[in-house]
């Protein structure tokens, strides 16, 4: 029997082991990452088949596809940077979102009026919302309740701003924000209509002390026609 020094013997047990690896077929990593892919693919085509079923029965007239159809583009648009949305995909989202109001959609009224805010057009912030709130759609009078603190498109009106911001709270950042505002609404001084630290865009409720809360809403994406 031949004997094999030291050196060698592990040389040949690193060489086997060398061997035994490439036949033993991917790793559990690989095989993971591989099925991970499959099942992102998998839900992207599912996806996509949704979508193009949505869009289709959105050009055939139903005001809930519709509503769908904006929900589809303004996420998509949304999807690498909530805050930010291309002007095409805005007026895309927009556009089906006006189509399904036209025939009584509520939340589509709403997301009308989100938009509308967010983007300063506070105009149509209120037309669209003062919509869906006299439908009793109760996520626009929060918003509400910031405009009539704000002097946004409305003339201030602590007490409402106060009374919609409770009413319509739906969210512990939300009901912080309205305890915030109904403890400083007898100390709050009125401010013009067109108010000066909100430059034509919405995003602050701004409290009497000049200093401001960072809020921001976006448009709701569950189809329903009240909530």
């Amino acid at each position: 029997m031949k004997l094999i020094s030291l050196p060698t013997a592990i040389l040949s047990i690193g060489l086997l082991a060398m061997m035994q690896g490439c036949s033993s077929g991917p790793s559990a990593r690989e095989v993971a990452a591989a099925q991970a892919a499959a099942a992102r693919q998998e839900a992207l085509e599912t996806e996509r088949g949704r979508r193009a079923s949505v869009l289709e029965k959105a050009a055939g007239g139903s005001p809930n596809a519709q509503f769908e159809a904006g929900v589809f583009i303004y996420e998509a648009g949304t999807r690498s940077n909530p805050s930010v949305i291309s002007a095409r995909d805005f007026e895309d989202a927009r556009s089906w979102f006006e189509r399904a109001a036209a025939q009584g959609h509520v939340a589509a009224m709403h997301n009308l009026g989100v938009l509308a805010w967010n983007a300063g057009d506070f105009a149509n912030a209120v037309k669209w919302l003062e919509q869906s709130d006299g439908k009793h759609f109760r996520r626009s009078r929060f918003i509400l309740g910031v405009m009539y603190w704000n002097a946004q498109g409305v003339r201030q009106d602590v007490q409402r701003a106060v009374a919609y911001l409770t009413e319509g709270a739906d969210s512990e950042d939300e009901m912080s924000i309205a305890k915030i505002l109904k403890q400083a609404a007898e100390r709050v001084q009125a401010v013009p209509d067109a108010n000066p630290a909100l430059p034509g865009q919405g995003g602050f409720v701004i409290l009497n002390d000049g200093k401001a809360i960072r809020v921001r809403f976006n448009p709701i994406s569950f189809n329903i026609s009240e909530r």
